[in-house]
């Protein structure tokens, strides 16, 4: 309070000198102008006053934003800090300590101070120069920035006065130290109510799904025709599994994917019904086998059996009934088991593929000889189902993957009735 007082007192008896000198003509035709610009200056005791890293940036800010155009920092024995305009040489900014130097919070200040000096300069010439709307909302952000400055928020002041001149001078933001500010974003704790619902659907999206698949009985009830149709064999025969998850495991997706499954001798049939709200703008821009169908709207299909050094096999098909297909192989590498994809398995299977106003469907049958043949009664199957939706970026699957479709440890098991 004290540096205040005597700064504001010695500022006006500066101002009254230049008010006088002013009218003065021999003064002024010495000088050879009638519009002087002041140059205010204001020497402080850093052994006497401030020590302290943010004092000495404070009662910096607080000098520039009264007049103040040069600031001396002077230590008793030794050459002083002067910076401004100007921005003079910096030659005290650390204390001997044994045989070396001790960089202190004065110093530390110091080197910061003049920095915040030259934005502050450069800020306020911006300023002074703006008009209308510009110049007030420069105004603005210099008050805002010396509000913070004040509160010993020095970064966020430094990020307000960049902002300044980013607004009005973008070409200059050079000239300005690094914008080191970063704004702190805080979440409202959510009401123990919903952290425990949130808890709950985590717990059912680990639990990885069961079904026993019984096969088409065939007979007065046909086998589905592969035609991108909901048959009653589909209704009556197969299973029809849960929900889908979310990728994350946190709840369901928006759009529902019916799917249904079932088998008979000849192969294994699954018919995936995407319920779609935004049709006109489904994706489905591969035309060739093995091409990016994953970056289409598209169903995934993952089938590996249980037991030792089994394949696993995927099959990915978009709304155009374009595949994508891989088998992936365990190979004995230096004692241990590796995977080796196969992109260049091809098989021969029947899909169907239909569009309705609101949905796409999808339906396929996979003979057993791609697969490795047919299942013995009681045998099991991972296997998992899985939508890309690429309208609203949604992926979902019947058995939760947590952030990938590729792990089987998390597909859901299908047990074989037989046949």
């Amino acid at each position: 309070q004290d540096i205040h007082e005597c700064a504001l007192a010695m500022l006006d008896k500066r101002r009254q000198l230049l008010a006088q000198w002013q009218q003065d003509p021999t003064l002024r035709e010495a000088a050879g102008t009638d519009q002087p610009l002041p140059l205010y200056s204001f020497w402080i005791s850093a052994d006497g006053h401030i020590t302290d890293y943010p004092t000495i940036l404070r009662q910096s800010w607080w000098l520039r934003e009264h007049g103040f155009d040069v600031i001396a920092y002077c230590s008793v024995g030794g050459a002083g800090v002067v910076y401004g305009q100007g921005v003079a040489e910096f030659s005290f900014m650390a204390t001997s300590y044994n045989d070396g130097l001790m960089v202190t919070d004065r110093g530390l200040a110091l080197l910061e101070g003049r920095q915040d000096w030259s934005l502050l300069t450069l800020a306020r010439l911006l300023c002074d120069r703006a008009s209308g709307n510009q110049r007030r909302r420069a105004q603005q952000l210099l008050q805002q920035a010396y509000n913070k400055a004040q509160s010993n928020e020095f970064d966020q002041a430094r990020h307000l006065l960049v902002q300044l001149v980013k607004q009005l001078r973008p070409d200059l933001l050079v000239l300005c130290p690094p914008d080191m500010w970063q704004p702190v974003v805080t979440h409202p704790l959510p009401p123990v109510a919903e952290q425990e619902q949130e808890r709950r659907i985590l717990e059912e999206a680990r639990d990885r799904p069961q079904i026993s698949l019984k096969p088409f009985q065939g007979g007065y009830r046909p086998l589905p025709v592969i035609d991108g149709q909901v048959d009653n064999a589909y209704l009556e025969e197969a299973s029809r599994l849960s929900r889908y998850w979310l990728l994350s495991g946190q709840g369901h997706p928006q759009a529902e994917t019916e799917t249904y499954v079932g088998y008979s001798q000849q192969g294994l049939y699954v018919l995936c019904r995407c319920l779609e709200p935004d049709m006109d703008h489904l994706k489905a821009q591969a035309t060739e086998r093995d091409g990016a169908v994953y970056y289409d709207d598209a169903v995934e299909i993952f089938l590996q059996p249980v037991g030792q050094n089994q394949p696993r096999y995927q099959i990915i098909l978009n709304s155009e009934g374009v595949s994508y297909d891989a088998r992936y192989l365990p190979v004995a590498t230096d004692g241990r088991i590796t995977t080796k994809t196969e992109v260049d398995w091809n098989p021969k299977f029947e899909v169907a593929t239909r569009r309705e106003a609101d949905a796409w469907t999808v339906e396929v049958m996979l003979p057993w000889d791609m697969l490795g043949g047919p299942p013995q009664d009681g045998e099991v199957w991972l296997m998992n189902f899985a939508r890309d939706r690429r309208v609203v970026p949604e992926q979902s699957s019947w058995s939760c993957g947590f952030g990938t479709f590729q792990d089987p440890t998390r597909y859901g098991r299908v047990t074989f009735a037989g046949l």
